[in-house]
């Protein structure tokens, strides 16, 4: 294996790992968000 060949492979690796990281970290923020947001809705129902 040419060393130019293990460079593009790590590549590809650490750029799947970060696009992974990403989307994870993405859709955990969106489901906290969802969560506040019922929060935000029920408090705005006690108080009226």
């Amino acid at each position: 294996m040419r060393e130019g060949n293990v460079n593009d492979f790590d590549q590809y690796f650490c750029n799947r790992n970060v696009g992974l990281t990403l989307r994870y970290n993405f859709s955990k923020g969106a489901e906290i968000d969802e969560r506040r947001r019922n929060s935000l809705d029920e408090l705005n129902r006690t108080g009226n």
